[in-house]
């Protein structure tokens, strides 16, 4: 059977890019014929410098402010960015299959591929705050698509959505045979437009773990440390960090895709690394102090002491707090910036063999819905 499957295959973003390839290594281990559609929004084709450019800078009150900064900006600071994206590019499309690439929801009515199914996959896919318009992504919701069409752990990314954007959406995801998301919220939203839906692992988390650990590799690092990731830099947990790192004697990196992170004043700041290294920095730390939700991921499946903050982008919290809900380990959620609580929670240790078990049985949920939602 044919498989044709739509997510941010083509992201700037540790998480966005582990989730694609963990949908894809999973189908092609049961058995299908996986391919990505090569979907390119404006926002990631940096095949087209100009329109890149537009959408990066026009909210900038520097490199926005006329077309000779626009400049400077294309000359001093893509370079950089391309060839970051080009790190993430490299690894999907040496380990996955690609349709041809399409950059408008217009290309793919007017030429869509073929397949037997089709799936949008993980991530916050149906957020319409990434859009440019701030309106669904048509894309990603396979309007498009001639078959059968599911969806596996889409996410919304936000607790609510307008009436309007919902009288877009629901059209589309009616036609779906079969939808699960990733969190209860979506689910909720989802009954808001009278359409079942089921809650499910993300991909990261359907797959053995042996496959992680063998993409990670050796130990980069050989001293006791411990890891800061964040998404969007915010100085308040990084001096959180410092001071558990203190208190425990360990070295402290911090991992960022932002170049402007690199003035934050610690040494060791690992800037982009690949995807591969990314993973081994996590899986061999003796702490990770994170608020993304994908590095609370790998802390699970590396069963890391960690601990994840909440308090910055909240508005994208509620996949942070189910995740540890369902494994029973909500007490790793820090809602403030106080040393005094997160101290107390790094200092109670998980019980990996109950969270192991807990996560084996929502495996096999997760699991089993995909093989049914394929072949039923």
């Amino acid at each position: 059977m044919k498989a044709a499957l739509i997510t941010y295959s083509r992201a700037k973003n540790y998480g966005g890019m582990l989730q694609a390839y963990a949908l894809y290594k999973y189908l092609e281990d049961e058995g299908y014929d996986v391919e990505f559609i090569d979907y390119i929004p404006p926002r990631s084709n940096i095949y087209n410098p100009s329109k890149f450019m537009e959408l990066q800078t026009r909210q900038s009150r520097l490199w926005g402010k006329n077309k000779f900064m626009q400049l400077i900006w294309r000359i001093a600071k893509f370079p950089w960015i391309k060839k970051d994206y080009l790190k993430f590019a490299e690894f999907i499309e040496t380990r996955a299959k690609f349709t041809v690439r399409y950059f408008t929801y217009e290309a793919l009515v007017s030429n869509p591929p073929h397949a037997d199914i089709f799936i949008t996959g993980s991530d916050q896919i149906w957020n319409p705050q990434f859009a440019e318009d701030k309106k669904p992504e048509l894309p990603f919701f396979l309007g498009f698509a001639k078959g059968k069409k599911i969806s596996y752990a889409s996410s919304f990314g936000v607790e609510n959505i307008s009436n309007e954007v919902k009288q877009i959406m629901g059209p589309y995801l009616r036609e779906y045979a079969h939808i699960s998301v990733r969190e209860k919220s979506g689910q909720k939203l989802l009954q808001e437009m009278g359409i079942p839906s089921d809650v499910v692992l993300d991909p990261t988390m359907l797959c053995d773990r042996k496959i992680w650990e063998d993409l990670c590799g050796k130990r980069i690092i050989q001293e006791n440390y411990a890891v800061l990731y964040q998404v969007i830099f915010d100085k308040r947990i990084y001096d959180l960090a410092r001071q558990l790192c203190q208190s425990r004697e360990l070295k402290l990196y911090v991992i960022t895709m932002n170049r402007r992170d690199a003035h934050i004043g610690n040494r060791n700041v690992i800037m982009t690394p690949s995807i591969q290294q990314w993973l081994s920095y996590i899986r061999y730390a003796d702490l990770v102090v994170t608020e993304s939700f994908h590095a609370t991921v790998f802390s699970v499946l590396f069963e890391k002491n960690f601990i994840v903050n909440s308090a910055t982008r909240k508005e994208m919290a509620t996949r942070i707090s189910n995740l540890l809900e369902l494994l029973d380990i909500s007490d790793r959620e820090l809602t403030s910036f106080k040393y005094e609580d997160a101290d107390k929670i790094l200092r109670k240790p998980i019980d990996w063999g109950a969270v192991e078990s807990k996560l084996s049985i929502e495996q096999k949920k997760s699991q089993k819905w995909i093989e049914d939602a394929m072949n039923g």
